[in-house]
């Protein structure tokens, strides 16, 4: 996992050493999220925080990508990633509702258990 990760940050330094850091935290998100002794897709409230808070990086990866002089407003950052929570939050709560059992649902995805 480490060796796509460095090869990827890399390559995102072609473009520019913003787009890298962006490109860095998304990497790093992604372990985080995924990998134990983390991974917090498994915990109830980080899971959808966290899983979120991808939304303002790709908004950053796409905002360095073209201007590299100057920083998004941290207010439309802070916005992409509350509108990424109510709709990860949302999601969440559908897959609960549709799997309509409790244990099955604590199964399936363990942060559904609390």
């Amino acid at each position: 996992m480490a060796g796509p990760g460095a090869l990827g940050i890399s390559l995102a330094l072609v473009i520019n050493l913003w787009f890298a850091a962006a490109a860095a935290s998304l990497w790093l998100m992604g372990v985080a999220y995924n990998i134990p002794p983390l991974r917090t897709k498994e915990w109830a409230y980080l899971d959808v925080l966290t899983e979120s808070v991808n939304n303002p990086i790709r908004l950053l990866l796409g905002w360095f990508a073209v201007i590299d002089d100057a920083v998004p407003p941290v207010s439309l950052a802070i916005s992409y990633w509350m509108a990424g929570a109510f709709f990860m939050a949302t999601k969440r709560f559908a897959e609960y509702r549709s799997i309509g059992d409790p244990v099955i649902a604590s199964d399936y995805r363990s942060s559904f258990k609390y």
